[in-house]
């Protein structure tokens, strides 16, 4: 990675301190971060039928929160040189956070997922190992590759059997979950790639998105999801209740609804926004699925 030259960083101590704590914050990522610890819980929650006492969804929300924020801070630590030149408002580049500070976010937030969850057992431990590890070798390796995709395709279907197994034994129809989860991770992968389109075109990134171009991106970003959902409809079909009826009809109401803003007004800004849509459709698909199971 190019050094960054000095003068993109503005001077730190210049601002107070809730300046830098904000920076800290969004180091982490916290929307994404938040996204996943509400997904694990609610996972937790049904597949536990809401039975689960508090000890179980508080180290499910520390481990996936530790996880997955040790991950963004080694996003943020890999990408200095493309967000000096694309998002100089990042905490790293604009001077909120320093290199020491972030390397000492990450390595405590990795303290944090490990020993929530080894609490919850050496399998959860194993898995959380997985999620973690398959989001470092995104960021290290891969992310700048055509294959980029490959991490979230491995790592984010562990996260609702991993959620489930933490709090009661896996039925054998659990680990369909795995199968199901590619397509959607692959699809989050695209949606969360897209909005940087522009960014990482300019930083010579040859991504999946810059080898198949926007559009075909986009298309497969959508037709995954709408695959996904539709054999999770088919495959819950004899095991439906109102509950799996609302969770699949509100992830549809989310596809539609990103499909919809992102062909009428393809902007960077709209596929933002996207990507918190389709966070939601994923996440109602998973618990769509989990309930038909439990």
């Amino acid at each position: 990675m190019e050094p960054i030259p000095a003068a993109l960083y503005p001077s730190v101590g210049t601002e107070g301190w809730w300046w830098r704590t904000r920076g800290y914050v969004r180091l982490m990522h916290p929307f994404p971060v938040a996204m996943n610890a509400v997904a694990a819980v609610a996972f937790s929650l049904l597949a536990a039928h809401g039975r689960t006492g508090m000890r179980a969804p508080f180290l499910i929300a520390a481990a996936i929160i530790g996880s997955q924020a040790t991950v963004g801070v080694v996003n943020d630590l890999r990408d200095r040189d493309l967000d000096a030149v694309g998002k100089p408002e990042k905490p790293l580049v604009s001077g909120r956070v320093s290199v020491r500070g972030a390397v000492c976010t990450g390595t405590g937030m990795a303290v944090v997922a490990l020993v929530a969850g080894a609490a919850l057992g050496w399998l959860s431990l194993l898995l959380v190992i997985a999620m973690t590890a398959a989001g470092l070798v995104y960021d290290l390796w891969l992310k700048r590759t055509a294959v980029s995709f490959l991490p979230y395709i491995f790592g984010l279907p562990i996260l609702p059997m991993w959620a489930w197994i933490c709090v009661r034994d896996a039925p054998h129809r659990l680990w369909l979950t795995y199968p199901l989860g590619i397509l959607v991770g692959f699809g989050l992968h695209l949606a969360n790639a897209l909005p940087d389109t522009e960014r990482d075109h300019a930083g010579g990134i040859r991504g999946i998105v810059q080898v198949v171009g926007t559009r075909a991106a986009l298309l497969l970003c959508l037709g995954s999801f709408a695959v996904t959902l539709l054999i999770v409809a088919v495959l819950t079909a004899t095991r439906r209740d109102a509950a799996v009826v609302v969770l699949l009809g509100g992830a549809a109401v989310l596809l539609v609804g990103a499909a919809v803003s992102a062909l009428v007004q393809p902007t960077t800004s709209t596929w933002q926004r996207n990507w918190g849509l389709l966070i939601g459709c994923a996440i109602g698909i998973a618990a769509a699925w989990l309930r038909a199971l439990s």
